[in-house]
């Protein structure tokens, strides 16, 4: 998870791991990146953190994930400030998002190790903007930027310089060592003599401008490129230059001469595949969130029952993503109608929702956590090990995954053997875009036919997050009171799922369900009722049916 934090009129986003750590570390982390290392005095000082939205105090030993919420935003005061007249008062926050009026920018570190999904599909969206802060870079006017931007820590600037120093070292005293005074693949063997390394650094370029096919896409590129410098910043590489001609033209740069080893580092790794694999998984997390919400106008037109839906049942058999999609449907169809409704069971597909949708939920989830694994780790060969003052030569660069088993069965040996097998991880990644794309088309068409049945159901009202969901589609697609061609409606709807809109609306009262929902059997409620959890003494007992014998 991460939390926005704001302090000194600035926006950091700090990941927070799984949340196990303190409200306490989440402060001293913010200090960490806002302060600088020359003024510890001010860092050294007491905070407290807030609730944005709410104000609340959270107290410094409370474990994050107890009570933060992934996404949360928090605003951190020196204790004794009033908040009233200082730069971090808080900020109007709509749908659980920073407004975009907000007057400062918000940082995102780079830093070779917190690197989310989240962020880098965000930052291939155009959301951030590097913030060139190296030195010998101009700083780009704040003028020219995006609300948000990226910079490289100290850290990570440290980490590359110690590295580069290193490596310096070899070539100076004529060291071998493979990739950077050794040719490549089948070549390893072979020595290059040092007037010689330049060039060969950049032949490696040269060599593999060899691409065909479609190009990628903008959006694609930038997470490419953004998820390249994440993985320099982990200072395994030895990497200085960064900039390609098109930004060395547009900012009046002089053409840098790339250094022994910085060609391999600028291509080698698995940043394509796990940049393709990170939008992947987020859009399958959205998908997944969105389809709950499909689901449950589904069963709504369809007159279901919330009773498989029950806390009981899913305490019975806890598993995560089960109990959390079971919770999101009873959020939804939460009503006085569902509550005293007489109806036994509905059909698999409507009653065995939490444990279809749940376990996509979990997979989402572990597939995540190997993705973001990824992204925040080195991946070249060599790898430069600064403080062992050694370069090792290995495999990372076949850590990651491969998403669609299939993609690997028909592996291909390349470099004259040498690579004698591929993960074929670049299609895997592809593949599974494709079935993401393909899986928002069909959400996209039940949310059409769930909110055709609306339709037919009127007068009768369905549940108020639901007839927010219904009113949002229907600015973009009229009721169908004939026929007609439908393809543009279903474009028109699948641009709400890809963005998100259809959990923007539905999740704020989701959000209000869970927070008041351990009342909940202080409502009236019967037997029959599929959210009842306790029984009245005077509730008459069930009827017993007598069977005939034959």
């Amino acid at each position: 998870m991460r939390v926005s934090v704001r302090f000194n009129g600035k926006w950091f986003v700090v990941p927070c791991g799984e949340g196990k750590t303190s409200i306490q570390w989440l402060i001293k982390e913010t200090l960490r990146r806002a302060c600088d290392t020359n003024d510890s005095e001010k860092c050294a000082k007491d905070f407290e953190a807030t609730l944005a939205q709410s104000g609340g105090s959270l107290h410094p030993n409370d474990s994050i994930y107890e009570v933060l919420n992934d996404s949360d935003f928090v605003h951190i005061f020196e204790i004794g400030a009033t908040g009233e007249n200082d730069h971090n008062s808080p900020d109007v926050i709509l749908s659980g998002k920073v407004e975009k009026a907000l007057e400062h920018e918000q940082f995102v570190e780079l830093d070779g190790c917190s690197l989310s999904t989240e962020t880098l599909v965000a930052l291939g969206n155009g959301e951030f903007k590097i913030k060139t802060s190296a030195v010998g870079i101009p700083k780009i006017n704040v003028s020219q930027m995006s609300l948000s931007a990226v910079m490289l820590s100290k850290e990570a600037e440290n980490a590359v310089n110690k590295s580069r120093k290193l490596l310096d070292g070899i070539v100076r005293e004529n060291k071998v060592a493979y990739g950077v005074t050794t040719g490549f693949g089948m070549f390893a063997r072979v020595v290059v003599p040092t007037e010689k390394l330049e060039e060969l650094q950049e032949n490696l370029i040269r060599s593999h401008a060899a691409g065909v096919g479609r190009p990628l896409s903008t959006k694609h590129t930038r997470m490419l490129f953004a998820l390249r410098i994440n993985v320099l910043a982990k200072g395994h590489r030895s990497n200085v230059t960064l900039l390609s001609w098109q930004v060395l033209k547009a900012y009046g740069l002089e053409r840098l001469q790339l250094q022994p080893k910085e060609g391999l580092a600028l291509i080698n790794g698995t940043q394509l595949i796990t940049s393709l694999g990170a939008e992947a998984v987020e859009r399958a997390r959205m998908i997944a969130r969105q389809a709950d919400i499909i689901a449950a106008m589904s069963l709504e037109v369809l007159k279901g029952t919330t009773r498989a839906f029950d806390v009981l049942i899913q305490q019975v058999r806890p598993h995560v993503g089960q109990r959390r999609v079971a919770e999101r449907l009873r959020s939804l169809l939460h009503s006085k109608s569902h509550r005293f409704c007489n109806r036994v069971q509905d059909a698999y597909t409507l009653r065995c929702c939490p444990q279809v949708h749940g376990i996509v939920n979990d997979t989402i989830d572990f597939v995540q956590d190997v993705i973001t694994t990824e992204m925040n780790s080195a991946t070249d060969n060599p790898i430069v090990f600064a403080d062992r003052g050694e370069i090792l030569s290995c495999g990372n660069f076949h850590e990651n995954k491969v998403l669609c088993h299939p993609s690997s069965v028909d592996s291909l040996s390349t470099s004259a053997a040498q690579e004698d097998h591929v993960s074929m991880g670049g299609f895997s990644a592809r593949k599974a875009l494709n079935v993401v794309k393909n899986v928002e088309k069909v959400l996209a068409i039940e949310l059409l036919a769930a909110c055709q049945g609306i339709e037919f159901l009127r007068p009768l009202k369905t549940t108020e997050p639901l007839e927010a969901v219904h009113s949002l589609v229907r600015k973009v697609v009229k009721p169908w009171d004939k026929d007609r061609f439908m393809a543009p409606d279903i474009e028109a709807v699948l641009k709400l799922v890809k963005k998100g809109k259809i959990w923007e609306v539905a999740s704020p009262f989701m959000t209000h369900y869970q927070s008041t929902t351990r009342c909940q059997q202080e409502l009236p409620t019967n037997i029959m009722s599929p959210t009842a959890s306790t029984l009245s003494v005077d509730t008459p007992p069930l009827k017993k049916i007598k069977l005939n014998k034959e």
